[in-house]
């Protein structure tokens, strides 16, 4: 493999991929021209943090704020007519003139509308009204993935149901072909009612035409999560059914062991960890080994089986 050092912060990268997984500069070969320091996001994105419980956007009243991240932010909200509770997902306010931050947020929006499943997040409608861009998205009471995770590994069977239904969701999106890009913990809801596992924020969904370069924003940021990322993703390759796969593999171990297959100390370290490195398969059950294996293949063809399938394994084999 043909490795290019940052013209920034001299990371060794491999010379696919599109941008620095240590600063984000986009990567030039040598002999290239140099890209300015602005490639480089410096300053800390300005959050959603002036609505406050009790504002208004549309017919929708604000309550308290679930979540918030680089591109947006998440809140519980209820319908001032009915009192029925909703999340709205709006996007920040200094990103809604942004066409790129614009078009990739409505993804999500158009590819909700095309997947109608009981494992994957629903839609309620879409609010454009400037300032706001938001989605009205079902509430799901309960907690992530995540969250549950830092308070210890699942016994197996849960594991392999929460699991299962995760990979039903990954199948619903793929029938519509679609790819989810970002199958992590913190995007699994586990309803607190009876736990069923639900897959939400899709803001990275792709269809199967993505090409190269689709994983950088304007900045030169990798999106998506590295520890779950597949090898072909981390090389700056389109995301494929496949890499979603990889996705569940990652999710799977750290559901049953409590650890991450691939753990460093630097994205540059844990990029080369998922390129080269073998996990411990030992840590797993032996019944498990088999498909994580599988599903933790380096090449993507061996990673061919439909994530139906996939579900249907963890809920069968024992």
């Amino acid at each position: 493999m043909t490795f290019v050092a940052c013209v920034h912060c001299k990371t060794q990268n491999s010379a696919f991929n599109p941008a620095c997984i240590a600063c984000g500069a986009e990567i030039v070969e040598a002999g290239g021209p140099s890209p300015p320091r602005t490639t480089v996001r410096l300053t800390p994105p300005i959050r959603s943090s002036i609505l406050r419980a009790g504002d208004r956007i549309g017919a929708f009243v604000l309550a308290e704020t679930i979540a918030s991240g680089n591109t947006g932010s998440v809140h519980r909200a209820r319908v001032e007519a009915t009192g029925e509770t909703v999340a709205l997902k709006l996007l920040h306010s200094h990103l809604v003139g942004s066409g790129e931050a614009r078009a990739r947020f409505l993804r999500e929006a158009h590819a909700l509308t095309r997947v109608q499943h009981p494992n994957v997040g629903a839609i309620r409608q879409v609010i454009d009204e400037p300032p706001f861009l938001a989605l009205v998205l079902e509430h799901l009471e309960g907690e992530s993935l995540e969250a549950r995770l830092l308070r210890g590994p699942l016994p197996e069977a849960e594991a392999r149901r929460v699991v299962s239904e995760v990979a039903e969701g990954v199948s619903a999106l793929h029938r519509a072909e679609l790819v989810h890009r970002d199958v992590k913990p913190a995007n699994v809801i586990l309803a607190a009612r009876d736990g069923q596992a639900t897959l939400v924020d899709l803001g990275l969904v792709r269809t199967l035409e993505s090409r190269p370069g689709t994983m950088k924003t304007a900045s030169g940021v990798l999106l998506g999560s590295l520890a779950y990322s597949a090898p072909e993703l981390v090389m700056g390759k389109p995301a494929t059914k496949a890499s979603d796969l990889w996705s569940l593999g990652v999710v799977l171990f750290e559901a049953v062991t409590g650890r991450r297959p691939f753990e460093a100390p630097s994205r540059f370290a844990l990029a080369s960890a998922i390129l080269s490195e073998e996990p411990s398969f030992d840590l797993l059950p032996a019944s498990l080994r088999p498909l994580v294996r599988e599903l933790l293949a380096r090449d993507q063809s061996a990673r061919a089986r439909p994530a139906s399938e996939v579900a249907i394994s963890l809920r069968n084999e024992r």
